[in-house]
């Protein structure tokens, strides 16, 4: 099955309440299985199974939400390895 990867800050109540009830949901409208490596990843290195899963990604939704340095890191990544037709960014309104 396909994957939609999700980047966004780690913790946040509402942010994880934005995930759950908007962007998982559409991702998995859209036929694919949503991930977000804190609720998913299997127990390795983090840094490396972020990594799996934007090579492994058909699609990947990025939040920029609240200035997260390690966001940028990854799609700055995503863009890197030419993912970026298949990326789509989201902030919040007065972000």
């Amino acid at each position: 099955m396909s994957i939609g990867f999700i980047i966004m800050q780690i913790g946040n109540p509402d942010l994880d309440r934005v995930c759950a009830e908007a962007i998982a949901p559409a991702i998995e409208a859209c036929g694919m299985q949503a991930r977000r490596v804190d609720k998913h990843n299997e127990g390795g290195l983090l840094k490396s199974e972020i990594i799996q899963f934007i090579h492994g990604a058909d699609i990947i939704v990025a939040d920029l939400t609240n200035e997260r340095p390690n966001c940028y890191l990854e799609i700055g990544y995503t863009m890197g390895i030419d993912k970026f037709k298949n990326l789509i960014l989201t902030v919040r309104e007065n972000h």
